[in-house]
């Protein structure tokens, strides 16, 4: 299994929207490659956008700000699959302040980690779970969702 890793200063900026081999976008399904010295060279294509931001603070149940609190950002559709449809996980600082960026543009529930893990991790939100978190929409690459507010269920 391989990972397609970003790196360097704007790298956080950005998400894979694509992993093309040929024309067939391989980043839902993937790809397997044999181990062999008879595997091809193969040329693949990796697409990268700009992505939005979303910015909030973390409390506890009680309203004090929750230090390093975890929060996850969940789609609201893995329609499409691939990179872009995965949960994204961040870590709040000493202040209870998180930034997720290079999110692509789509309609998302931001949760508690302790929320996300009585979901069992789902990938995405069923219409049941649609009263957990905070909605958020990020519209468009390279905007800003600030503001928001994520309150742990227990202190």
């Amino acid at each position: 299994t391989y990972d397609v890793i970003l790196s360097g200063s704007s790298a956080s900026d950005v998400y894979v929207e694509a992993v093309l081999l040929g024309e067939r976008d391989i980043s839902a399904a993937g790809l397997t490659i044999p181990g062999d010295a008879s595997a091809p060279v193969l040329d693949l294509d990796v697409r990268l956008r700009s992505g939005g931001r979303v910015e909030g603070i973390v409390h506890t149940g009680g309203g004090t700000v929750a230090r390093y609190g975890r929060v996850g950002l969940v789609p609201v559709s893995t329609a499409g699959g691939g990179f872009a449809s995965r949960p994204r996980v961040v870590e709040s600082n000493g202040a209870g302040l998180f930034a997720i960026r290079g999110v692509p543009p789509g309609d998302y529930k931001l949760l508690s980690i302790d929320a996300m893990e009585e979901l069992a991790w789902t990938p995405s939100l069923d219409p049941g779970t649609s009263d957990r978190g905070v909605s958020v929409t990020v519209a468009q690459p390279g905007s800003r969702v600030t503001g928001v507010v994520v309150s742990l269920s227990s202190d």
